[in-house]
């Protein structure tokens, strides 16, 4: 699943080619160019790096909820709950509320 924006999209596309999983675009998403620079990996992302690289390849869901929109407490939990369900690993990162 990827947040849309027409460039995205294009990747949303090239992913489907070569990926043999379904991949859904949803969005919009923010325009890179309005995003605040990276900031540096800590050491707790670290550890993320780390146990990704020690799963099986291409076997660990990526969710992302950004830092532009936020979603409710029942929503949040529902996607837990789902992710769980899933059967799949995951890794999810989200920012906290502010």
């Amino acid at each position: 699943m990827a947040h849309g924006h027409f460039p995205v999209e294009n990747l949303a596309d090239a992913l489907r080619a070569k990926l043999p999983i379904p991949v859904y675009s949803i969005g919009p998403a923010i325009p890179y160019f309005k995003l605040p620079p990276p900031k540096p990996v800590s050491t707790s992302q670290a550890s993320y790096f780390r146990w990704l690289d020690s799963q099986p390849k291409s076997s660990i869901l990526y969710v992302s909820m950004g830092s532009f929109l936020s979603a409710s407490g029942e929503e949040v939990n529902e996607l837990s709950k789902r992710l769980r369900a899933s059967g799949y690993g995951y890794l999810w990162l989200h920012e906290p509320r502010q």
